[in-house]
């Protein structure tokens, strides 16, 4: 077991439920790592990458102008089990809560024009973004291709992969590159491919 000390500080603003992440050089055979500041165990995620882990958690509050010191011990591994974030793959979506409530959902069916995150609800149970437009809002409600949180861009290869009107692109979900759960992060990593109407990227007339 190794024992460093890492220091927080907040620099002008005050911090808020705020992530952190530091990467700690650790042997190969380390996987594992606790969190504490002071007497006080702090929930943290810690994923393996070459050369050490990578330890992730969420520093509460923290005044402008102040600092915070932990101490992470790797090579020892926490107690317990904290619901922290939860990532549970579903038919055609991903559902995320965070210490058990839902927070959002990542939808990726191969009906829609491209993937998205929806709802998206706030601390206090309300979601911050807008309904999805149905088929029977037609065009009644405005912007009705804006799928809550989601990546598209008016002009890729010739082709409209913003809009959902006629000829648009689309954004196809190929696989999973990371699904993780974590006491203090989880990570949805997703691969999708940009294509055109005829399902292979590039711009019309061409092969």
């Amino acid at each position: 077991m190794a024992t460093v000390m890492l220091r927080v500080q907040a620099g002008p603003h005050r911090r808020i439920h705020c992530p952190v992440s530091a990467f700690v050089s650790a042997e190969k055979t380390i996987s594992t790592a606790i969190l504490t500041q002071g007497r006080k165990n702090v929930p943290c995620s810690v994923r393996k990458e070459r050369g050490g882990l990578q330890v992730s958690w969420i520093v509460d509050d923290l005044a402008a102008g102040a600092s915070a010191v932990y101490t992470l011990t790797t090579g020892k591994a926490p107690g317990g089990r904290t619901k922290g974030v939860e990532v549970s793959k579903g038919r055609g979506e991903v559902a995320v809560s965070i210490g058990g409530t839902h927070f959002t959902t990542y939808c990726y069916g191969k009906h829609l024009a491209r993937p998205h995150l929806y709802p998206v609800i706030g601390p206090y149970g309300d979601p911050v973004t807008r309904r999805l437009a149905t088929p029977e809002d037609g065009r009644g409600l405005d912007h009705h291709h804006h799928r809550s949180i989601w990546i598209s861009h008016g002009e890729v290869n010739s082709w409209d992969n913003w809009s959902e009107g006629a000829g648009h692109g689309r954004t196809v979900h190929k696989r999973f590159e990371a699904l993780e759960s974590g006491p203090a992060v989880g990570r949805v990593v997703s691969k999708g491919v940009w294509v055109g109407t005829d399902g292979w990227q590039g711009p019309p007339g061409k092969t």
